[in-house]
């Protein structure tokens, strides 16, 4: 949708500025999204899986977003 902003945080599920941001998105008028996508474990992270890659894919392919932003922890 033309309206349809997907904003993707990595490893975080708090993600607080990817929730500002998607705040601030609404106000606007547009339709934020949010996915988190693995939650961060700091003893044993784990790369992003085959599966989840194939359900990101649909996810985006059934929303079809506008414009896709993505977070990460430094």
């Amino acid at each position: 949708m033309k309206n349809t902003i997907l904003l993707i945080g990595f490893y975080n599920e708090k993600a607080l500025g990817v929730r500002y941001i998607a705040g601030a998105l609404k106000r606007e008028g547009y339709l934020p999204r949010i996915l988190y996508l693995k939650a961060y474990n700091s003893q044993a992270p784990a790369k992003i899986s085959e599966t989840e890659y194939r359900l990101l894919e649909d996810y985006i392919g059934g929303i079809k977003p506008y414009c896709i932003a993505l977070s990460v922890m430094s």
